[in-house]
């Protein structure tokens, strides 16, 4: 039977860490189809992790003095497993029971593949979702589709351990997308597969060391390090387009943008975002990155409030845009869009629509006429309550 060294790397989650371990021990499979072995690398951790890791026999535990980072972790779990495969679970997520005995058969029966994932079940801290969605979830060689979306979640991955010989370990100088980074070197040289069906439980945190990377700058920084060093590898093998570095660019911006939102930091996203612009003006075609400017231009503004800070923001987006015509259009639409958001956020459910609300919808028609619709007709008709 094949061997699966299960890394944990953990640093003062002891509470967590038990919860990790214990789906870890639950696996279907274990004895019949796959042998486990499973190592806790602590990064110098200062609670009662050493305690709690004495109640599981089964656990080899190496601990740091001092914290490294999460990559130093990893590459000590790598270092020290003597399994065909690697499994990684973060210490705040735990598995469900079938993850590896579905993920293990795939790499039993094609040799080809270096990377097994799945899809996860994301929990925030007001939502849950499932991701990645089922039709973005790839098979086959991924080093370009990387470039612009990541499926792959290190919990929800099951690598082989040859994979390690030409790939190399994680990059320890990266305060952040270290994991992105590894996938997509590995990308380089061996083909992935998807598993269909949720295979974890992924706490978000939005706090700590992620909330610092992104509001500092770091984030950012780091994945444009990552994205750089890929893009050269890709160069090295093939010719890249003008548009596909295009494609990249706008993955990357709407990648930092997403996590200024998910951190509550509108200010600092719409700052991103007009910067993103002036220095490529062409961003304001890109369908998603429209939608995420529309929706950074009305945030906080459905009381009526600071709505000159909206006008200020769209402003700057079609300042950015210059006089071409294609992108000017391209940024009335964006406003159109956001004028649009403000004006049903402020007619709610009312029976009347305010003439705030009419003056927005206004506005919104007066940018763009592609913003028609029944909505914004009920609202300038003073109809209600609105139906979305």
């Amino acid at each position: 039977m094949p061997l699966v060294s299960v890394v944990v790397p953990t640093r003062n989650r002891a509470d967590l860490l038990e919860g990790a371990l214990n789906s870890v021990l639950a696996q279907e499979g274990i004895g019949t189809d796959f042998d486990i072995e499973i190592l806790v690398i602590d990064d110098g951790s200062t609670d009662r992790t050493p305690d709690l890791v004495q109640a599981y026999p089964e656990v080899q535990y190496y601990r740091g003095e001092e914290s490294r980072g999460p990559s130093a972790a990893r590459n000590r779990g790598v270092t020290e497993a003597r399994g065909r495969y690697v499994a990684f679970l973060d210490d705040d997520d735990t598995w469900l029971p079938w993850k590896l005995r579905r993920q293990v058969a795939v790499l039993e029966r094609d040799e080809q593949i270096g990377l097994v994932y799945g899809q996860e079940i994301k929990r925030g801290n007001e939502s849950i979702t499932v991701w990645p969605d089922i039709r973005d979830g790839r098979t086959g060689w991924m080093h370009r589709s990387l470039l612009t979306s990541c499926p792959v979640n290190t919990s929800s991955a099951v690598v082989r351990r040859v994979v390690f010989d030409r790939a190399g370990l994680f990059d320890e100088s990266l305060p952040s997308w270290e994991d992105y980074d590894m996938w997509l070197r590995i990308a380089c040289h061996w083909r992935f597969a998807f598993v269909p069906g949720p295979a974890v439980v992924y706490r978000v945190a939005y706090s700590g060391r992620f909330l610092s990377c992104v509001a500092t700058g770091e984030s950012e920084r780091a994945l444009r390090a990552v994205i750089d060093s890929a893009l050269e590898r890709l160069q090295a093998r093939e010719s890249i387009p003008e548009n596909f570095r295009r494609r990249v660019e706008a993955a990357v911006v709407t990648r930092i943008a997403g996590q200024l939102s998910m951190l509550g930091l509108a200010d600092a996203q719409r700052t991103f975002l007009l910067e993103s612009i002036r220095r490529a003006p062409w961003l304001v075609l890109v369908r998603d990155l429209r939608w995420m400017l529309s929706v950074s231009a009305a945030a906080g503004s459905g009381t009526g409030e600071d709505l000159g800070r909206v006008a200020d923001f769209c402003t700057g987006i079609k300042k950015a845009a210059g006089s071409d015509p294609r992108l000017w259009l391209g940024a009335r639409r964006i406003e159109a869009e956001a004028w649009k958001r403000i004006a049903v956020a402020l007619a709610g459910k009312a029976e009347r629509p305010s003439a705030a609300a009419r003056r927005a919808a206004v506005h919104s028609l007066s940018q763009h006429p592609g913003a028609a619709g029944k909505t914004l007709l009920r609202i300038l008709a003073g109809v209600g309550p609105l139906v979305s």
